[in-house]
C-alpha cells in the first residue's frame, strides 16, 4: 500500500525522465489540474499541454504533495513554494500584503486541486494541512495564498485551516479579470 501522502522535491530537467517524477505521475498531475481549472470558478481551458507546462514551471523550486487513495490512486494535489521564488511576488508587495523583507520567510500555496470524484471527502483539506506542515517543517514563518473571491469553497478551507482573510486584488489572467482574495496564516 503506498502511503497516504507523497512529497516530491523534484529538480528541474529538459528531460521528465531526469526529474524525481516520472512523466506518468506528472501527466496524471496536469490531467487533473485541467479538470480541476476548466469547471466553476474558473471556466478556464486548459489543454493536456499547458497544463502540463504550468506545472513543469514548479519544479525547480516547489513542494509537490501528492494525496493518495487506499488504492494508491492520486485523489488531488497542491503546491507550495518560497514566496521569493514566486513570479506573482512583485504584486503582493506592491498591494501591501507582504513586506518585501519577510519574502524569503513566506511560503506560498499557489495551486490546489482534486479531482471531480474525490471533492467533498476532505482531500483538498489535507493537502492544505500537509503543505502548512511542509512550510513549518522547512522554516518558514508565514503562509499566503489567494483564490477567487467567488470560490467559496475554496476560502472554507483556508478559513478551516487557520488562514485569515487579508484583503484582496484584481487579477488578469488570459485576458479575464477576477478578483481574488489573499489568505494568510502563521506557520
Amino acid at each position: 500500500m503506498l502511503p497516504e501522502f507523497s512529497g516530491f522535491d523534484p529538480f528541474f530537467s529538459s528531460s521528465f525522465s531526469e526529474i524525481n517524477m516520472n512523466r506518468a505521475e506528472l501527466l496524471e498531475l496536469a490531467n487533473i489540474y485541467g479538470e480541476a481549472f476548466s469547471g466553476a470558478p474558473w471556466f478556464e481551458a486548459w489543454s493536456e499541454q499547458d497544463a502540463l507546462l504550468e506545472l513543469v514551471q514548479y519544479l525547480s523550486e516547489a513542494k509537490f504533495i501528492v494525496k493518495r487513495g487506499e488504492d494508491g490512486n492520486t485523489l488531488g494535489f497542491g503546491i507550495g513554494l518560497a514566496l521569493k521564488d514566486y513570479v506573482g511576488l512583485k504584486d503582493f508587495i506592491s498591494l501591501g500584503f507582504v513586506a518585501p523583507e519577510s519574502a524569503p520567510r513566506t511560503f506560498y500555496i499557489a495551486e490546489l486541486c482534486t479531482k471531480k470524484e474525490a471533492r467533498g471527502r476532505g482531500v483538498c483539506t489535507a493537502v492544505v494541512q500537509e503543505l502548512i506542515a511542509t512550510a513549518r517543517d522547512n522554516g518558514y514563518q508565514n503562509i499566503i495564498t489567494r483564490t477567487r473571491s467567488d470560490n467559496y469553497g475554496m476560502i472554507r478551507i483556508f478559513e478551516k485551516c487557520g488562514f485569515k482573510q487579508m484583503g484582496s486584488s484584481v487579477v488578469e489572467t488570459g485576458g479575464i479579470s477576477s478578483e481574488r482574495v489573499i489568505l494568510s496564516r502563521p506557520t
